[in-house]
């Protein structure tokens, strides 16, 4: 497609934080080094995200996420 859109960047995916990818059957499956993972089904866009980050260390909080994106 011509327009394409860094989503690698949306979910902490550039390449500082040391992201880990597979594809297994219809999945693509993402791990960096900050504890952010990232699965999304290549045929129903259907995605999960969850992030751990360190612990005892940081503020943030743990996220688990879900839903849809859409082809536009």
């Amino acid at each position: 497609h011509g327009d394409k859109y860094d989503y690698s960047k949306v979910v902490y995916f550039d390449s500082h934080t040391d992201p880990k990818c597979i594809v297994h059957l219809d999945n693509l499956n993402c791990i960096n080094a900050l504890g952010i993972a990232f699965i999304i089904n290549k045929t129903t866009l259907k995605f999960y995200k969850s992030a751990m980050f360190n612990p005892g260390r940081s503020t943030d909080s743990v996220v688990i996420a879900h839903g849809s994106c859409e082809k536009f």
